[in-house]
């Protein structure tokens, strides 16, 4: 019996069992978006008003006296009661209430801050859909060319009528451009610091430093005010600068100014011409490919495997080949197979390099891998002192690494435009 069949404990007022109403069919639960819907079920209670009753294959909520639903173990709802059937009326609001939270108002412009390793010069809009343009000059800037650069983007949402829908439609639209932008752009794109605190050493006029515990984060009090027939802010700046793809991705790019590839819009239509599965696969491979940025400070371990997580979020996994006569195991692993294959087919080979030299790396970056994840190996930066003992293999380990990243980066592009073919090379 599935968690679905359960009847629900039946809710008891004054001695007395209340039979509930099923909203299921009603509510045509398959078709809402369950993040959504989740967003709208806790933004009608506060957290003491909720409980939750976890079984072996899902678990049940219950959102003060009037809700209750049942999930299955993946999250997804599978069953929506009202807990009283005869009050018809206030199940009936709550479903018009639900409609109107799920519905689109006419789409408008949200603004968020984000980062990039060079100064952000100019605006860039791609096909109305998004526009990233500099910050008016009176905001806060880094006196140094490579750092942390703001710049505002711009993107469109369909707003609620439930507050809580609404920030999640928003923060849904940010984390996919932002994960695109991160891919295509390079994985310095950041979103706003986490309000966290740290040390940081403040320098007066003098030159004097002065340590201070502080949050961290960006604040700016002013926009570009005016707006033009789109929404989109209206300002005075030029164009970001360009540069040929080829170039892009495989030449040192100028410190004075963040250009972009000129194959961007092809880049963003690829990405929108996505089904669900496929951008969920893309995203799931841009997460661990922003990860592998943000975890370098941590593990350089942890960030070569996020690589290889990366492009295992893409490349899945082939059947199984030949068998053993004997132990009837596979004669090859079918995941370092799907692993290989995936980077011959959308990598490339590096210029210069022989083939059967980048045949053995390729086998080499994913057992590196599955030593680090199951604990039996690591990276030899992150051996004790290896800042310190700078040999020959950790040069190696460093510049696997970064090739490694590189390839990444290749691939996930190039899969994302595999119906046109226009692959890039990556490697100088």
């Amino acid at each position: 019996m599935t968690l679905s069949d359960r009847r629900f404990p039946p809710v008891q007022r004054q001695g007395r069992n209340i039979v509930a109403l099923n909203l299921t069919r009603r509510l045509k639960l398959s078709s809402l978006d369950h993040g959504e819907l989740d967003c709208f079920l806790n933004s009608l209670i506060t957290d003491s008003t909720r409980e939750r009753r976890i079984f072996g294959e899902g678990s049940i909520d219950c959102f003060g006296d009037q809700i209750r639903t049942t999930r299955a173990k993946s999250g997804t709802f599978t069953k929506i009661e009202w807990c009283d059937a005869r009050d018809k009326p206030g199940a009936d609001a709550f479903i018009r209430d639900l409609s109107e939270a799920m519905s689109a108002a006419p789409a408008t412009i949200m603004r968020r801050v984000i980062f990039v390793p060079r100064p952000f010069l100019g605006a860039l809009r791609i096909d109305n859909g998004f526009q990233l343009v500099e910050l008016p000059p009176s905001s806060p800037r880094p006196q140094i060319t490579y750092a942390d650069h703001p710049c505002l983007l711009e993107f469109l949402v369909n707003p609620s009528a439930n507050k809580a829908v609404t920030e999640y439609r928003t923060e849904q639209e940010f984390t996919r451009l932002l994960a695109f932008l991160a891919v295509i752009l390079g994985p310095g794109i950041k979103g706003p610091p986490l309000p966290t605190k740290h040390w940081v050493l403040v320098q007066d006029d003098n030159g004097s430093h002065t340590s201070v515990f502080a949050q961290q984060g960006y604040w700016h009090e002013e926009l570009w005010p005016d707006r033009d027939k789109h929404g989109f802010s209206h300002h005075d700046c030029g164009p970001v600068p360009r540069l040929p793809e080829q170039r892009f991705y495989t030449d040192p790019l100028p410190f004075d100014a963040f250009p972009v590839p000129d194959s961007l819009e092809n880049s963003w239509r690829a990405f929108a011409c996505l089904d669900p599965k496929e951008t969920a696969r893309f995203l799931r491979a841009a997460y661990w490919y922003r990860a592998s940025h943000n975890l370098i400070s941590v593990s350089a371990s942890l960030s070569f495997s996020a690589y290889v997580f990366a492009i295992e979020a893409l490349c899945g996994r082939m059947p199984d080949g030949e068998k053993c006569e004997t132990c009837l195991r596979p004669r090859e692993n079918s995941a370092t197979r799907s692993f290989t294959e995936f980077l011959d087919r959308y990598g490339g080979v590096p210029a210069g390099e022989a083939p059967e030299w980048w045949s053995k790396a390729k086998d080499w970056f994913y057992d590196k891998r599955s030593k680090i994840v199951h604990g039996s190996d690591l990276l030899r930066a992150d051996s004790e002192a290896a800042h310190l003992v700078f040999s020959h293999l950790h040069s190696d380990d460093v510049h696997m690494r970064r090739l490694l990243a590189r390839f990444c980066q290749a691939a996930l592009i190039n899969w994302l435009r595999a119906p046109d073919r226009a692959h890039i090379c990556v490697v100088k």
